[in-house]
């Protein structure tokens, strides 16, 4: 019921964005009550105790699989573990990959560590994502880390700091940012601290003596969501140091029909 009231809504939505009245109301708090109506199934789902995956968006998942396994990635470390749904869905899918995953509230990383006892590959850490970066040993991520930046959500905002750590201790990297703002009126992103979760908050913390590319997600709900009622949320995926690979990967199938290349926004 929810479901479809918001996604009919999200339909008269656009109509009425073609009208003087939107352009008129545009400044006022309309936009952010139906942002709030948007993410009332997602609440819905944490609240029950339901297990949310990646926003349960189907092409989402599927990148994750086709990133880490075509580029080979040689470990995954994920900032804001929460319950370990996502963590545990990345040690089914990389169960030769150590996994590192970090929490700071301690009711949540006592159940993560719980869901997570059975999985030998996964280490999951109470600490703040910085500190946990500096605290352990490099080596163990190996040659092609890939990151799961999610721990903006609770406290400051470790971002900035996470893509600086990262460019000044890895050649090569993936970074995945979830919440984030692309260029795409269907997918919600998230404000911390007043700054919007996009790549402002990247730019001026890139490594300048490296190259980087980027992917921001291209599809509708029917393809993110087997009832097509389900919320797309923006994220980006940020390749440090590949160029080669990244000119590789765009030509695939299955890059080509859902993700867009952004990298000129990170030149």
């Amino acid at each position: 019921m929810i479901n479809e009231l918001r996604f009919k809504l999200r339909k008269n939505y656009q109509k009425f964005k073609n009208t003087d009245l939107y352009l008129y109301l545009k400044k006022t708090e309309l936009r952010k009550i139906y942002l709030l109506i948007q993410k009332i199934p997602h609440y819905m789902n944490v609240v029950s105790g339901k297990k949310v995956i990646l926003h349960n968006d189907r092409v989402f998942k599927e990148m994750f699989k086709f990133i880490g396994n075509k580029l080979k990635i040689s470990s995954v470390m994920e900032t804001g573990t929460y319950l370990g749904h996502t963590t545990e869905f990345l040690a089914k899918n990389f169960p030769g990959k150590p996994i590192f995953t970090c929490e700071i509230i301690e009711s949540n990383y006592r159940r993560a560590k719980r869901n997570l006892i059975n999985y030998k590959n996964v280490k999951v850490i109470k600490a703040d994502s910085i500190k946990l970066l500096n605290t352990l040993d490099l080596s163990l991520f190996g040659e092609r880390p890939l990151f799961f930046l999610d721990a903006h959500g609770e406290g400051d905002c470790p971002l900035e700091k996470e893509i600086s750590f990262i460019g000044k201790n890895f050649k090569t990297a993936i970074m995945i940012i979830d919440d984030f703002k692309i260029d795409n009126p269907l997918f919600q992103y998230d404000k911390y601290e007043g700054k919007e979760v996009s790549v402002e908050r990247v730019i001026p913390n890139k490594n300048k003596k490296l190259k980087y590319n980027l992917l921001f997600p291209n599809y509708d709900e029917k393809s993110g969501f087997k009832d097509a009622y389900g919320s797309l949320t923006g994220y980006a995926i940020i390749f440090q140091g590949m160029e080669s690979e990244f000119r590789e990967i765009i030509k695939h199938p299955f890059i080509k029909k859902f993700f867009i290349d952004k990298s000129e926004l990170l030149k």
